[in-house]
């Protein structure tokens, strides 16, 4: 799983006690899940988190009018949304 290797590489630079956690990041109900399992794996509030996040769809330019809108809202709910709204310090404020 690359969850664990990047989580891996972040002890290794200093990071104390990266977990990896894994789950839907463009489902709000698994990216709140998925910060509590985090907390309680660190037992403090998370401070920074490492998005190995991304998503996309094969489509050539030309033809970008036919991407149906559920797909262009999945790959902005993953690429785009999540980085800012599944932001720990945005979390604990909603």
């Amino acid at each position: 799983m690359r969850a664990r290797a990047v989580a891996a590489e972040a002890e290794t630079a200093g990071a104390k006690g990266a977990p990896a956690s894994r789950g839907d990041v463009a489902d709000d109900g698994q990216v709140r899940a998925m910060l509590k399992q985090v907390e309680a794996a660190i037992r403090a509030e998370l401070e920074a988190l490492i998005n190995n996040a991304g998503t996309t769809i094969s489509t050539p330019a030309k033809e970008l009018d036919a991407v149906s809108v559920e797909d262009w809202d999945r790959v902005f709910a993953v690429n785009g949304a999540w980085p800012v709204l599944g932001h720990p310090r945005r979390r604990a404020a909603s």
